[in-house]
């Protein structure tokens, strides 16, 4: 854009900034997935370990894992302890489901499997058992669509004993896949109770809500890897499909406070890359929804985004994603932004999620407040031409996208 046509465009708005004040929007929560929760409160881990929802066998969340792709051989687990002396017998178990989607194939040299593992630990939690002292069965193939059981018995507290500790592993060779899914752990003297707090993982750290992200709600398979992919910072929101249906679903979303005949449009950046390109039969896009006080869904799919593309016209990089504008109907208590995946004939690939934003439309730097920043934040975009500047959503970045965007900044919200 010349100097001279950003003057003129600049001119127009004086009187609307002039008589703007700061007018209040919404601001989400952790909407550059910056924010880590961890998968379980109580819990401790490396490596790929997640919360999920299916595959349980207690309640509603289970633990996904599978090898960290980093070393081979390769670990990922998670752990908790607790108080131990010398002479006690401790046992642990734990549910365990490799489904044959996502089968480990073991065989004796190469491959991933799941074992249950007890240590023991002196008060300055140095280890006094070896490596795989104590274990379970090592789970090398799937097990279908149920779970089975791997145990430790007999494991005898060693002289120095302070702390007793009950670790989920995957061990990793020949950087081979395969994932398992963790429900209803047990650690506990012979004879004696558990004395494992959250053993079935429903409960989350405060602001944790069931996956690697603060805020951030995940269904089907979602993950939170360091470093893979951000567009920013060093987190982004991976997705791909649910393989349990087909169709599956998929997605990551976040609520927040809203009131009837307000303004939403939702926004963010979205990417798939060439080692897990995201195939033909997948849908993935944003979604508004809105719910009213008791969480019940007023208008799902109220407006959507474009899909993002799909094999060989893939861009393989970052792309901007909005949708229209929509309105909160009456009754509304709660706008939901979603990041939806719908996967059909059971199609893979992944996509990467970061740089979210949820409110009134004229709020584009996200901050939760229409203010002059937001104006000066457009101007900077449409002087670039990318299509985050692409204002009316018609594909191109035009004037048009300016005077829309004037407009929506005189209204406010």
């Amino acid at each position: 854009m010349s100097k001279a046509l950003k003057s003129v465009m600049i001119a127009g708005c004086i009187a609307a900034l002039a008589t703007s004040a700061q007018t209040a929007s919404a601001q989400l929560n952790n909407p550059g997935f910056e924010d880590i929760c961890g998968p379980a409160a109580g819990w401790n881990t490396w490596g790929n370990v997640s919360s999920i929802n299916f595959y349980t066998t207690d309640g509603v969340r289970a633990i996904k894992m599978y090898g960290p792709f980093n070393a081979d051989p390769g670990y990922s687990g998670m752990f908790q302890d607790a108080p131990a002396s010398e002479g006690q017998v401790w046992e642990a178990s734990c549910d365990a489901t490799n489904p044959f989607w996502d089968s480990f194939t073991w065989d004796g040299n190469i491959g991933s499997q799941a074992f249950v593992e007890i240590q023991f630990l002196d008060a300055g939690n140095v280890l006094l058992t070896t490596a795989q002292q104590y274990i379970s069965t090592k789970l090398g193939a799937n097990t279908g669509e149920s779970p089975v059981n791997l145990s430790v018995t007999g494991a005898v507290a060693p002289a120095g004993t302070a702390t007793v500790r009950i670790a989920m592993i995957v061990e990793q060779y020949g950087y081979q896949g395969g994932a398992v899914w963790w429900d209803s752990a047990v650690l506990k003297e012979a004879s004696g109770s558990n004395v494992l707090t959250n053993a079935s993982f429903e409960e989350q750290t405060e602001g944790c809500v069931g996956s690697g992200y603060a805020h951030w709600v995940n269904f089907g398979n979602g993950q939170a890897n360091h470093f893979e992919n951000p567009r920013t910072g060093e987190w982004a929101a991976k997705l791909f499909g649910g393989y349990n249906g087909d169709p599956a679903y998929s997605g990551w979303f976040q609520d927040v406070p809203a009131e009837p005949g307000s303004k939403w449009r939702a926004r963010g950046w979205g990417r798939s890359v060439i080692n897990d390109l995201i195939q033909d039969g997948n849908q993935v896009f944003l979604q508004i929804e809105f719910k009213d006080e008791f969480g019940f869904d007023l208008v799902g799919g109220a407006a959507v985004s474009q899909s993002m593309l799909t094999g060989a016209l893939n861009p393989l990089e970052y792309e901007f994603f909005q949708t229209s504008d929509v309105i909160a109907p009456e009754y509304t208590a709660f706008a939901r932004i979603v990041v939806l995946q719908v996967q059909s004939g059971f199609a893979g690939g992944a996509t990467w999620w970061d740089d979210m934003s949820f409110g009134c439309p004229a709020d584009v730097d996200g901050t939760g407040f229409v203010d002059t920043d937001d104006f000066d934040f457009f101007v900077f975009r449409f002087e670039e031409g990318g299509n985050s500047a692409d204002f009316d959503n018609s594909g191109f970045v035009d004037t048009d996208d300016f005077d829309a965007f004037v407009h929506a900044f005189e209204d406010g919200c």
